[in-house]
Order: C-alpha cells, then structure tokens, then sequence
C-alpha cells in the first residue's frame, strides 16, 4: 500500500525581470533627484517627473537664455543628482545695426545679453546689412572674421573697429590704417598674403590698403 504524499510548500522566487522592472519602477517614481542647472541646485524631482518636463524645461532655457547653443543632461543614480550642463556662446563681437547692438558669438550666433554688452571691452562691428538677435551672420562675412581675428593675433595687429559694407565686403581698422577685404571671393587667403606683403615691404604713410582685386594692391 502506497503511502499518501505529504503536502510541500513551495517558495515562491521572483523572476529576475519582474525585479529589474520593480527596480526600474522605484527608481522612476520613487527616488528622488535634485535638479540641477551646471551645479546649481534647482529642485528636487523623481526621473519620471523630471522626464515629463524636460522638454518644457530646456525650451524655456533656451529662449531664456539665447547664448545657449547646447544642453547635455548627466545623471548621477549614486549621488542622486540630475545636471543640465549647457554650453555657451563665447562673445568675440560686439555687431551693431543702426541704434541696436547684440553680441556676436564665436560660432556666428547674434543674441543679446544687455549686462554683458554695457561691460563689454569687445572689438564693435557696424553694419549696413540688417542684424537681427537670434539669427546666425551670413556665413562667408563670418569666415573673414574668423581669418582676421586669428591674423591679426598671430601679427600682432590691433583692430579698432570693423565695418560691414551693403555689398557684404569688410573694412577693418587699426590705429593707423584701414584695409578692405571682399569675404565672398575664394581667394579670401590670398587677399590676407597680400596684406602680410604690403606691411612688410611698403614702410611709407598710408591711410587704406584696398585688397578686394585679384593680384592687385590699390592703397593711399
């Protein structure tokens, strides 16, 4: 005769995706994080509420802030911190059309920023072609820049000023002299050869160098 089987209890074990997906829950709703814009502390929030807002979030900055030009998000699950690190034009111009004047950023961006531009010690670009804040300077007149800045640096040629002309060609100024530049040609590093040539071999008075003709240099 067979003897009767005795009732086991059995333990229960969770699967182990039915404990990642627990975690993952906790983690999205119950955690908290604080906020934070480059490590200043902004709120605290869990993942899920941060992630419901983000888009709303980095719009506003954005619009606030037009010299944002990019927001990275780093998170930290073992300090539980939420970063927004955003990168920032750097103003190497102050570009002025009639009576308004914004800042012009290294990478050609046009925004306004009033506290940086009354304290702003940087080289003032007038233009006669319409600047609007928000918007990126035509992308040849910003090549010519670039090419001079790092020019004159390299020369040690101090700029003054610079002017935008209607037909997008470039004066620029130093303490003693002015020079012209047609930044729509090809030929952009070789008006800058002709430049470097005429400064080193002509040591007479002179008032302007007109650089814009092909393999002619026309001064007085």
């Amino acid at each position: 005769m067979k003897k009767p089987r005795k009732n086991k209890h059995h333990l229960k074990i969770l699967s182990p995706q039915l404990i990642l997906s627990l975690i993952i829950v906790y983690l999205l709703f119950f955690v908290k994080f604080n906020l934070s814009i480059d490590n200043f502390h902004f709120k605290q929030l869990s993942l899920a509420e941060y992630l419901l807002i983000k888009n709303k979030l980095m719009n506003e900055m954005f619009s606030n802030h037009p010299e944002i030009i990019n927001i990275k998000t780093k998170i930290s699950f073992l300090n539980r911190n939420i970063n927004l690190e955003t990168t920032k034009e750097k103003p190497v111009a102050k570009i002025c059309y009639l009576n308004n004047c914004y800042l012009l950023g290294e990478h050609s961006y046009i925004y306004n920023n009033k506290r940086e531009l009354q304290s702003s010690l940087l080289l003032t670009i007038t233009s006669q072609l319409p600047i609007a804040t928000n918007t990126r300077l035509d992308p040849s007149i910003t090549t010519a820049l670039a090419k001079v800045f790092e020019y004159s640096n390299i020369k040690n040629l101090y700029l003054t000023k610079a002017e935008i002309l209607s037909n997008k060609d470039i004066i620029f100024f130093t303490q003693n002299f002015s020079f012209l530049l047609d930044p729509n040609r090809k030929n952009l590093d070789e008006q800058l050869k002709k430049l470097d040539y005429f400064l080193n071999q002509y040591h007479q008075p002179f008032q302007q160098i007109d650089l814009r003709i092909y393999n002619k240099i026309y001064f007085k």
